[in-house]
């Protein structure tokens, strides 16, 4: 019988250590740096933006590759306006 109640307090104290030590890490990190939803939502339209870009630019490439008629621009003298 002494036996028994010895592992139920062993097994309790293990308990009630757990969660105290979880609550203290809990209480003692620092709060989440989190984005503010307008910073989010600017992110966001600037990623639907450039995914529009890329988008346009994949059609027009599809275009050229269908038609065959590829526009070749030459430089000769980069530095010269």
């Amino acid at each position: 019988m002494i036996r028994r109640f010895s592992w139920v307090l062993l097994v309790g104290a293990g308990v009630l250590l757990g969660s105290a030590l979880n609550l203290y890490t809990d209480a003692a990190s620092p709060p989440s740096a989190r984005a503010s939803s307008e910073e989010e939502t600017k992110g966001e339209a600037e990623s639907v933006h450039q995914l529009k870009e890329i988008n346009a630019q994949l059609n027009e490439i599809h275009t050229l590759l269908r038609t065959g008629t590829i526009k070749t621009v030459n430089i000769l003298n980069p530095g010269a306006k």
